[in-house]
């Protein structure tokens, strides 16, 4: 599905005939029981054939890295993410551009387990997530602007 821009409404339209390929590559690493690494990386090919364009939002490359450290009842994570920029539209109406730029952004967090498993409750955590930690300015979307450094922290419950 491509979106097209008329007037200030954007209409989805089909794309006739495409070809997407690409390969996917994932591994992890538990060098001692505290230490998790992993990164995946994805290339991606894409052509809507009857225009000999690349499809719509989707990067050519994308790169995710992290490490999670376990001490006992905490958790702590880094996480990288990286993609290259991505075909956007043949007439670019309204931003100017035909691709989106690529971008970067860095997150780090942890969960603290405050008890486990009580009745039909499986655990109940503790937990803080900081996104985007070097504000980075980026758009998953051209022209809806990702948001810039912001934290969750909250409670988590999970039940059987």
């Amino acid at each position: 599905i491509q979106i097209v821009q008329q007037g200030v409404l954007f209409l989805p339209q089909n794309v006739g005939r495409a070809i997407t390929e690409g390969v996917e590559f994932t591994a992890e690493a538990n060098p001692v029981d505290w230490l998790s690494l992993y990164a995946n990386y994805t290339f991606t090919r894409t052509e809507d054939i009857d225009t000999g364009l690349p499809l719509r939002r989707f990067p050519r490359h994308r790169w995710n890295t992290g490490v999670t450290f376990t001490w006992d009842k905490l958790t702590l994570f880094a996480e990288t993410v990286l993609t290259t920029r991505q075909f956007e539209t043949a007439n670019a109406p309204v931003t100017g551009q035909n691709y989106n730029p690529g971008y970067y952004r860095i997150d780090l967090g942890g969960t603290y387990l405050l008890w486990g498993r009580y009745g039909a409750m499986e655990r109940a955590e503790l937990f803080a997530r900081f996104n985007n930690i070097t504000d980075a300015r980026y758009s998953e979307v051209l022209g809806f602007p990702a948001p810039p450094f912001n934290a969750l922290i909250g409670l988590r419950f999970a039940f059987n």
